[in-house]
């Protein structure tokens, strides 16, 4: 009876101990967001140093987002020229165009006549009185293939230009895809950038919540000693500037997608009359819910881990002296 009796006690402490604990944890983190209020000026400025740092890879990562959306629609222009040779009969054209609209690769197949390549050249080239005297038309018949989604990429394309180049009846398979690569290799330099520079500013978020909350503890130094001396544990201690941290972390991701919002709120209007004057209807893409709440999950996190290593070698430090 007396054991169960000690067992019963030992669980009903522990639960006792361990609801206690969980009371505690919304009264720290209440604490902690009211002390951080009590400094208004000095929080503010903090908290725009932080949201700077962690807006500016974001940003970057959105700035490539976009860049990557209109090389996909320049991309879905993709279109591959094919030239027939001189002495290819009307009859092997339309064959080889027959052969073009049953392929799969290709969405679209459109033909042009020399006769129509010759008015076409007239009109946008403005020589159409002086090309009235040549003897014969000098421009082959041509066919326009725009390839499917699924064979616009570089390597796939210059495939089929290929293949189609080394057909006896085409003279030339013309895709212009130089532009495509270059582009491509922009967004792998600039992906790497935007990487090199997030760990490099996170780090600097890292150490200026860490030495914020040094600071902090510093001034609470009397205040630690005294808990130390009637038995606080470092772990009761450390549990509000951690909180402090998590909520630096937190309300500089705010700070961050509000900046980031603005700026492309700032950015809309100049990109749309940019966009019309060429025929697009290109609008920036900004920060979706989950890459808001990625942001805001970013800044806390860096926000816990640059208070944990702060507190967890300062508090050690500080001993009661008796």
């Amino acid at each position: 009876m007396a054991k169960r009796s000690s067992a019963k006690t030992f669980k009903s402490n522990w639960r006792s101990r361990f609801r206690s604990y969980l009371r505690s944890h919304p009264e720290v983190a209440r604490d902690s967001l009211k002390e951080l209020i009590g400094t208004p000026f000095a929080t503010f400025m903090t908290l725009v140093v932080l949201g700077i740092a962690i807006s500016l890879p974001a940003g970057l990562q959105i700035f490539l987002k976009n860049i990557e959306h209109i090389s996909q629609q320049w991309q879905g222009n993709a279109q591959i020229s094919v030239f027939f040779k001189g002495d290819v009969s009307e009859q092997q054209q339309l064959s080889l165009l027959h052969d073009f609209q049953a392929r799969v690769e290709f969405d679209d197949v459109a033909f042009i006549t020399a006769e129509q390549a010759l008015e076409e050249f007239k009109e946008l080239s403005g020589f159409g009185e002086a090309l009235d005297y040549l003897d014969q038309n000098p421009l082959p018949a041509a066919v326009i293939l725009k390839p499917g989604q699924a064979y616009r990429s570089p390597e796939k394309l210059e495939a089929l230009a290929q293949e189609i180049n080394a057909m006896n009846a085409v003279d030339l398979a013309q895709l212009d895809m130089q532009w495509v690569r270059r582009l491509q290799s922009m967004m792998i330099l600039g992906g790497r950038a935007v990487t090199a520079l997030s760990l490099f500013l996170s780090l600097a978020v890292l150490m200026i919540v860490g030495n914020t909350i040094r600071l902090t503890i510093e001034n609470h130094r009397e205040e630690i000693e005294i808990i130390k001396l009637v038995g606080a544990t470092d772990g009761f201690v450390r549990r509000p500037f951690i909180y402090s941290g998590v909520w630096l972390g937190l309300l500089s991701g705010g700070v961050a997608w509000v900046l980031i919002r603005f700026t492309l709120g700032w950015l809309d209007g100049p990109v749309r009359q940019l966009a019309g004057l060429y025929g697009s209807q290109f609008e920036l893409i900004g920060l979706s819910f989950s890459e808001s709440m990625q942001l805001l999950l970013l800044g806390l996190l860096l926000g816990l881990a640059g208070s944990w290593l702060a507190v967890g070698r300062h508090i050690r430090d500080i001993e009661p002296q008796i």
